[in-house]
């Protein structure tokens, strides 16, 4: 291949690169503009993509609905299930990548399995269960319904890293005296630091946008700001401005966090690839 083909090849990656980047960021982009539109702009025809922005519509977020509270829920329960889909994850991964189990393998697709259930099917079940023993509608409840929805994903992603790291570093530090339980905090834990950072990072991103879940297993007291953005449809109805405000406020932190993080999440999604 000659030097004019790969540079045409070079070129036109980036041509098609660039384009669905830009069908990807769209809808973010409208979301955002939405929210600083005045009410009578939202529906004009033709769009107007240059006006003058207005806080009308984060104003109104703010006073006359619960945003403030919802937003705690959200922190609250995105924290604390992360912090346990991340504890017992990597516990229970260790286990797997070195421990000697019966039946290793068929757990392991056990646990995967659980991850191939749609989750709606699961949600109507888990309502009359939460409500029953009176865990609907409660923090602690959509924190264990969120724990259990990300632990498959942390086990199988924590343990293709965990078998990377070379045996004979934890065999000579048990030689030297050091426990299983030494071996995996002070040995297995600090080299897997990175994949542990960007598991827990997938798991709170999942948390924080999840939808559905929240929606059938609360009502009040632990509603989260997806449920809030999407209540502002009735059947009256889309208040658009109100809604698009919400959903700015969902994906500010995220991006926030990512740009901020984003040399820990390549380094922890790349770790294992190359022994």
């Amino acid at each position: 291949m000659d030097v004019k083909q790969r540079e045409f090849n070079k070129v036109s990656t980036y041509i098609v690169l660039i384009i669905f980047s830009l069908i990807a960021v769209f809808p973010i982009y409208w979301t955002v503009q939405t929210s600083f539109k005045a009410r009578f702009l939202t529906f004009a025809v033709p769009p107007k993509w240059i006006f003058h922005p207005t806080f009308e519509n984060y104003y109104n977020l703010f006073t006359k609905s619960d945003v403030v509270s919802r937003l705690i829920n959200s922190l609250i329960i995105g924290i604390l299930s992360t912090l346990l889909s991340v504890v017992m994850g990597a516990l229970a991964a260790f286990s797997f990548a070195r421990l000697k189990i019966a039946r290793k393998k068929d757990i392991m697709f056990w646990i995967l399995s659980t991850r191939m259930i749609p989750p709606i099917t699961t949600l109507i079940p888990l309502f009359l269960f939460f409500r029953a023993i009176g865990l609907y509608d409660t923090h602690f409840g959509v924190i264990m319904f969120y724990t259990a929805f990300n632990l498959p994903l942390v086990i199988w992603v924590m343990r293709s890293f965990i078998v990377e790291i070379p045996l004979e570093i934890e065999e000579c530090a048990m030689i030297d005296g050091c426990s299983r339980w030494g071996v995996f905090w002070k040995i297995t834990l600090p080299l897997t630091m990175p994949a542990l950072f960007a598991t827990g990072a997938l798991s709170f991103i999942l948390c924080w946008n999840e939808f559905m879940g929240a929606l059938i297993l609360t009502s009040h007291n632990a509603v989260t700001l997806p449920v809030l953005a999407m209540s502002f449809i009735s059947a009256k109805g889309v208040v658009w401005g109100e809604m698009t405000a919400g959903a700015t406020v969902i994906i500010v932190p995220v991006v926030i966090f990512v740009v901020l993080f984003q040399k820990y999440l390549v380094k922890g999604l790349s770790f294992g690839l190359l022994k």
